[in-house]
Parts: structure tokens; C-alpha cells; sequence
């Protein structure tokens, strides 16, 4: 899939990008078994270095299990076109943890509308070793919510038929597998929004329970600073 066009090339290099309305509401923060506070949140302009640094920390494999391709170094201009979205036709959401106030992506996770302009094709990669953690499907969780919330008709994907934690994920997500539809090794999920096709979508806390959560976890560190699409599951 190509890369969103909400941005055109030239207002993406532009240093006054203006966001015009972030989606606080999406900010979430739990902790897992592990005693690490774990925040997901929209993407920013900002976090261009994160993110790049979070791509190239990933396995080979599953960075090729995301792309379908073998990809290297992410370049600057992809770089901006994955942290410089819109929110509404490109939806993008990170983890993070913090040690010693510095913030670290562990996943990512998106969604662009395709061109029905009523569904959207998504795309999720957990860092390996946070794999087993239930983040993937806590993450779909919330993407799924907000196409929902966004007034999307439908989420799909294409992923590769020998990836079974992503085939197993999108299970538990309550995704359909097509398996005659995307060919040459892929199989096609989706998930309808519609309630009469799919159970109810799952209840995330009001926004000010989860924000003052999100500032009571990081105290005393300092606050959150101010593409063709594939997927990978996990265990």
C-alpha cells in the first residue's frame, strides 16, 4: 500500500507542520506484568528519531514480516510520513516505556483509509522482546476502536499465511480470515464495524481517567512531548 497522501512531500519537509487537532482521548497507559508503565499514544511530529530508532532495533525477520520486503534504514522522508499524520485518514499509535526519563518506542501500530473512503488498511509491529505481553492485542484494541469512533466501515490486512502469532492475534481481535483473497502467500483479515457482524467493540476508560493515569505513572519524569503497510503478530 502506498504511503497516505494527506500530506503532500513538500508539506511534510515543511518545519511549521501544524497539528490541528490531537486525539488525547486515544492516551492510555497500563502496566503489564512487569513493573514498566507502559503508554500508548498518538504519534508526533517529534518522535521521528523514535520511531527510526524503534524500526531498526526489530529483528530482520520482522521487519520483513511488517514490509513483505527486506527493509534497511528507514529513510527521513518515510520517517515523516509515519510521524507526521493527519489523525483522521492516517491514524498512527506508539508504546512507549521510559527508564530514567528517556522514552523508548516498543510499538507501532496504524491505520490509513483506503479508497473507498469507508475502510481502512492497518499495520502493528511489537519490538521483539516485548513480544508475549498482550500489548498487540491491547493495541488492536484501540485501533479498532478509534476507526470505529472515526466512522470507518472496517479494518483489513493482508498477512503472510506462515505467520501465525499475527494469524492468532487477529483471532483474538476478532478479525475474519479470507484465506482466497490476497493470494501468493498472503491471506486477507478484516473486521467489520459493523455490531450486528461483530461483537461489541471493547470498552476503554473515559479520558480523563486515563490521562490523569497517564500523569500520576509518569511523575516525576517530564511529560509526553508536546508507507505501505503490513503487518506482524505476536505471541
Amino acid at each position: 500500500m502506498t504511503h497516505p497522501t494527506a500530506h503532500t512531500a513538500s508539506s511534510l519537509r515543511d518545519d511549521c507542520f501544524v497539528i490541528s487537532r490531537y486525539p488525547c482521548a486515544l492516551i492510555d497507559v497500563w502496566r503489564p506484568d512487569t513493573c514498566t508503565a507502559l503508554t500508548l499514544r498518538p504519534v508526533l511530529p517529534q518522535d521521528e528519531p523514535l520511531v527510526g530508532s524503534f524500526f531498526a532495533s526489530l529483528q530482520p525477520a520482522t521487519r520483513y514480516r511488517r514490509f513483505h520486503a527486506t527493509v534497511g534504514t528507514l529513510s527521513a522522508e518515510r520517517l515523516m510520513q509515519m510521524t507526521r499524520v493527519d489523525y483522521t485518514r492516517h491514524l498512527a499509535l506508539v508504546v512507549t516505556t521510559r527508564q530514567a526519563s528517556v522514552e523508548t518506542v516498543i510499538a507501532d501500530a496504524r491505520y490509513v483509509v483506503d479508497g473507498s473512503d469507508s475502510s481502512g488498511e492497518f499495520a502493528i509491529v511489537v519490538a521483539d522482546r516485548w513480544h508475549g505481553m498482550g500489548i498487540g492485542q491491547r493495541v488492536m484494541q484501540a485501533l479498532v476502536a478509534a476507526a470505529a469512533d472515526q466512522g470507518l466501515n472496517g479494518l483489513w490486512g493482508d498477512v503472510h499465511e506462515s505467520n501465525s502469532p499475527m494469524l492468532a492475534l487477529m483471532k483474538r481481535s476478532g478479525f475474519r480470515i479470507s484465506t482466497g483473497m490476497a493470494g501468493q502467500g498472503f491471506v486477507r483479515v478484516e473486521r467489520s464495524m459493523c455490531p450486528a457482524l461483530d461483537p461489541a467493540l471493547p470498552l476503554r476508560p473515559p479520558p480523563a481517567a486515563r490521562l490523569g493515569r497517564l500523569w500520576a505513572l509518569l511523575r516525576p519524569a517530564a511529560p509526553v512531548p508536546g508507507a505501505g503497510l503490513r503487518q506482524v503478530g505476536e505471541r
